[in-house]
């Protein structure tokens, strides 16, 4: 069970879904047209990293605000943000700006209910180099699965490719949030995947 700091449940919020979809619609408000799913997932969960400095003074009111929910929760969120239409893509598919209806539902005092998550498909990659990760990912799944002479979703199922893609961890314990990937195939196979992933940043 994910879990969230308890402040938040005070006052306006009255979800862990409403926390979670208002605080991604204000990160994404204050860096609208600046950047994308990965920069708002590691300011919100409070991930350090060096493009924060610069521009603390307005990183720093949203810094690991949700540190204790799940980064799965929080991409999987976005995605539903994405799809209806609080978020989208300025041109060139990769930096996130917040719309009209983003705008309105953190200005109303009204639970922020979204619709339930639709499964992965690889059209969700809008930005090529995911695409070309997720084809990566998926070559050396299907090679380690010949090799065992296992069917290759015994290694790992399509959608968890598809959120290694999406996400891009780069350790064991940003890799345990990933869908599908548990304690045992993190430590058996952890280490050649984020590899791939490392190699193709």
């Amino acid at each position: 069970m994910c879990v969230v700091k308890v402040d938040i449940f005070l006052g306006e919020y009255r979800s862990l879904e409403d926390a979670v979809a208002r605080f991604l619609l204000k990160a994404v408000e204050s860096f609208s047209g600046e950047a994308g799913r990965s920069y708002i997932a590691d300011l919100l969960k409070g991930r350090l990293r060096s493009d924060f400095i610069k521009r603390w003074e307005r990183v720093s009111p949203l810094f690991g605000v949700l540190s204790g929910v799940d980064r799965g929760v929080i991409s999987g969120t976005l995605r539903r943000l994405v799809e209806e239409k609080y978020i989208s893509f300025i041109p060139g598919g990769k930096l996130l700006a917040i719309t009209p209806k983003g705008i309105k539902a953190l200005n109303t005092d009204r639970s922020i209910v979204l619709l339930p998550a639709a499964d992965l498909s690889p059209v969700e990659l809008e930005v090529p180099e995911d695409l070309e990760l997720y084809e990566k990912l998926k070559a050396l799944r299907d090679e380690m699965a010949e090799e065992r002479g296992c069917p290759p979703y015994v290694i790992f199922q399509n959608r968890t490719l598809l959120e290694m893609a999406l996400e891009k961890p780069r350790s064991y314990a940003e890799l345990l949030e990933i869908w599908g990937v548990g304690e045992k195939k993190a430590e058996e196979y952890g280490r050649t995947f984020l590899e791939v992933i490392e190699n193709h940043m």
